[in-house]
């Protein structure tokens, strides 16, 4: 049997000019998962990210501090999706996102209130027609290339016995979903249980891909040995 560990990147940039970069505790997180894995003989032959910074520094955080030097695969179809464009289709006020951020500073509580608007915006895409002109990217084109960068890396690893790969929550939950059986409210109610630098791992024969099954969700434990390592935005 194979493994596949999807990893959640490192906590992002929340409360600085580039969200797409990770803050200290998130390169801290991403770099604890990677030794942690090692550690546990959990050494990948191939690693997978996204195209974006934050996933793809937490792959370069994580191998070194496994003591690892392997290229990193990057794969397009393990990007996020597009939060920024997905909450200005909702309330177009917050299409700048330097707006946004300008409201949420006169909030008491920044990261519940973006929650909060995140989770009325993802309500709103899941909602949306197909065809939604406002969206870049309609919820079920997004499920698809979530699955088909699942499928890419069963096919492109069958002979690999760990494999690594750093992504987002979206495409962690829309994995999860098509694996599972899950409806869409379901799918978005786990995309917020899902820490940073959590591990989902997938177990698949290395001679039949199609066999895929989820073996854990949602792992961190391994975050819990240093307090103030669990965050989820």
């Amino acid at each position: 049997m194979a493994t596949l560990h999807l990893i959640r990147h490192g906590q992002a940039n929340f409360s600085g000019e580039d969200y797409d970069e990770l803050s200290p505790i998130g390169k801290e997180q991403a770099a604890l998962t990677g030794a942690w894995l090692a550690q546990r003989g959990l050494v990948p032959q191939r690693v997978y990210a996204g195209t974006l910074c934050r996933q793809q520094d937490s792959a370069r955080a994580a191998l070194q501090a496994a003591g690892l030097d392997l290229p990193v695969v990057t794969l397009p179809e393990l990007d996020e999706l597009d939060h920024q464009n997905i909450i200005a289709a909702w309330k177009p006020e917050f299409a700048e996102m330097a707006v946004l951020r300008q409201w949420l500073r006169t909030q008491e509580q920044p990261r519940r209130a973006f929650q909060q608007v995140f989770e009325a915006a993802m309500g709103a895409w899941l909602a949306a027609a197909p065809d939604d002109a406002r969206y870049r990217e309609s919820w079920p084109r997004f499920q698809a290339r979530s699955v088909q960068a699942l499928q890419q890396m069963l096919r492109d690893s069958s002979g690999c016995g760990q494999v690594w790969a750093f992504t987002s929550g979206g495409p962690i939950a829309a994995i999860c979903q098509h694996l599972l059986g899950m409806d869409n409210a379901r799918t978005l109610g786990l995309s917020w249980t899902l820490a940073n630098a959590s591990i989902t791992r997938i177990l698949w024969p290395a001679s039949a891909p199609e066999r895929a099954s989820i073996q854990t969700v949602n792992g961190f434990a391994h975050l819990e040995e240093k307090p103030g390592l669990l965050t989820w935005r």
